[in-house]
C-alpha cells in the first residue's frame, strides 16, 4: 500500500474533533456533550471517505459506507435505555461487521491469513469461556455477534498494518463493552472512555485504510492506462 501523506487527513479533521469532544464529555461525565456528538462521529466518518475518494464512488467505498452506516444506526440505537434497543444495535453492528467483511474479503485483501491470525481464536474462546455464565437469555446472539467480529478480525489481517489495526481495536472495544455491560464483578474504571476511544480509532483506521488503498488503485490503473472508473469495481 501506498504512503499516506498527512495532507490527505485533512477530510478527516471533523471527525477528530467531534471524537475528541466526545471523549473530553466521556471523561467528564457530560451526558449532553457525549450525547451530542455520538451521531456525528460515523456521519462525519463517512463524510470523510467520500471527501477523501472524490468521484471514486467504487465498490470497496459503496461496501464501506453501508458498513458506516449499518454502525451509525447501532450507535444511535444503543443511545437508547432498554434490552430492545440493545439488541437492535447489536444487530445493526452484527451487519456491519458482515459488511467489513465482505470488503475485507472481496476487495482489500491480499495474499494468505498470517499464522498470528490464529490467537484471535483464542481470544474468542476466552471471552466466551469468561462471559457464557452471565449472558442468560442473550447467550445466542451474543454468541453469534462473537464469531462474526472475530472473523472480522481475522481477514482484516490480510489488508494490511493500517486495517488490521483497526480491526483488532473494534473486537478490544466490543470485548470491553460485552464484558462492561454483562460481569456485574468487572468494573472497568472509565469504561465509556476506554470503549470509546478504542472505537473511535477502529472506525478511523479502517476507513484510513480504505481510503489508502482506493488511492493506490486508482493511481496504478492510471499509471498503467487502465479505465480507472471500470477497473476499481471489481478484483
Amino acid at each position: 500500500m501506498s504512503r499516506f501523506p498527512l495532507r490527505r487527513l485533512v477530510p478527516f479533521s471533523p471527525y477528530v474533533i467531534f471524537s475528541i469532544l466526545h471523549l473530553l464529555g466521556q471523561l467528564a461525565g457530560s451526558e449532553t456533550l457525549t450525547q451530542t456528538t455520538k451521531p456525528l462521529l460515523i456521519l462525519s466518518l463517512a463524510a470523510a471517505l467520500i471527501w477523501s475518494v472524490g468521484a471514486r464512488l467504487t465498490a470497496p467505498v459503496i461496501v464501506a459506507l453501508i458498513a458506516l452506516l449499518l454502525s451509525w444506526v447501532g450507535d444511535v440505537a444503543l443511545m437508547i435505555s432498554g434490552s430492545l434497543w440493545f439488541v437492535v444495535g447489536l444487530g445493526a453492528f452484527l451487519l456491519a461487521h458482515v459488511a467489513y467483511i465482505v470488503l475485507f474479503l472481496r476487495h482489500l485483501g491480499r495474499g494468505k491469513l498470517p499464522r498470528a491470525a490464529l490467537l484471535y481464536l483464542v481470544w474468542l474462546a476466552l471471552l466466551v469461556v469468561f462471559l457464557v455464565p452471565y449472558l442468560g437469555p442473550m447467550l445466542v446472539p451474543a454468541l453469534l455477534y462473537a464469531v462474526v467480529i472475530t472473523t472480522m478480525a481475522i481477514v482484516a489481517t490480510r489488508c494490511g498494518p493500517i486495517v488490521t489495526l483497526g480491526a483488532l481495536l473494534f473486537l478490544l472495544s466490543d470485548s470491553m463493552l460485552a464484558v462492561n455491560k454483562f460481569v456485574p464483578d468487572v468494573v472497568l474504571p472509565q469504561s465509556g472512555f476506554l470503549v470509546m476511544i478504542t472505537y473511535i480509532a477502529a472506525q478511523g483506521l479502517i476507513i484510513v485504510g480504505v481510503v489508502a488503498f482506493v488511492r493506490a488503485r486508482a493511481a496504478a490503473n492510471a499509471t498503467d492506462g487502465v479505465d480507472v472508473s471500470g477497473d476499481l469495481t471489481s478484483r
